[in-house]
């Protein structure tokens, strides 16, 4: 719908950064391609999800990046993590069955 969300995940395909990034927005394929000219990497899209509004894409995101953090995973800025892009969505999944099963998304 029109209030939808998108969450999102990132990465340089080239593997020379290792960089994955995390995001949300109502636009992503804008954003990604911001994010291609703010950071000279040529970020490719690697999952984007619908979520049905902005609080809960970003109860999804904020869940992601807390528990990669816990895990150690290093951060290089607020949204990227040096890992690879399948982690994420798997951290992603994780974190998605969690709130849902406590109800704060659906």
């Amino acid at each position: 719908g029109k209030d939808g969300c998108a969450f999102y995940i990132i990465y340089d395909p080239t593997q020379e950064t290792g960089v994955t990034k995390i995001g949300i927005s109502q636009g992503p394929q804008k954003r990604i391609r911001q994010h291609r000219n703010h950071t000279n990497i040529k970020f490719e899209s690697y999952i984007v999800v619908w979520l049905k509004n902005r609080k809960h894409a970003k109860k999804l995101e904020t869940n992601v990046i807390n528990s990669l953090h816990k895990k150690g995973n290093l951060r290089t800025g607020n949204e990227f993590f040096r890992l690879p892009p399948e982690e994420a969505k798997n951290q992603m999944l994780e974190s998605y069955n969690f709130l849902c099963s406590k109800r704060e998304i659906i």
